[in-house]
């Protein structure tokens, strides 16, 4: 009996570590975003500084259809779309200042919100978010095991129980 309740408490301190770590991920990601407000039928410049020639990539996300052009350092414009609700504008080897033009046409504000991460830095919330996912599954098989357990112990006692009086 005491051996079903220490591997029951075991999978709830997994699975509740499991919820922390994706909280510490999430918590991560929300740090790294940036809101910002297009007016109604105009357009919003935002400008991104980077200097290491790291892989980056920007991810675009509002309630309502905005549209956006993406400009590499010497004016190019590298990415463009119309109408859409999320977006993503992956940069190599970035190096200088890039412009990114948010435009709205709608007779409304629109709140748009952006998140700029490096490559590597995404692949340590993907890994975060993995051992999270497998932590959590280990909880739930190991509280299942020591639920079925403990009813098994229960069911011997019974029978136990049964067979003296």
């Amino acid at each position: 009996m005491k051996k079903s309740m220490i591997l029951l408490l075991i999978g709830i301190i997994l699975i509740i570590l499991a919820v922390v770590v994706l909280g510490l991920f999430y918590m991560q990601g929300v740090k790294n975003s940036e809101i910002t407000n297009v007016q109604p039928n105009s357009s919003k410049h935002i400008y991104f500084n980077f200097t290491d020639d790291k892989n980056y990539t920007i991810y675009l996300n509002s309630h309502s259809n905005i549209s956006y052009e993406f400009y590499a350092p010497n004016g190019t414009l590298l990415y463009e779309k119309d109408n859409i609700t999320t977006g993503i504008i992956n940069i190599t080897y970035a190096n200088g200042s890039y412009q990114l033009v948010l435009k709205n046409h709608r007779n409304s504000a629109v709140e748009v919100v952006y998140i700029v991460s490096k490559e590597s830095a995404m692949e340590k919330s993907l890994y975060g978010i993995y051992a999270s996912g497998g932590m959590c599954c280990l909880g739930l098989v190991i509280v299942v095991i020591a639920l079925i357990l403990l009813l098994w112990n229960r069911k011997m006692e019974e029978r136990q129980y049964r067979r003296r009086y």
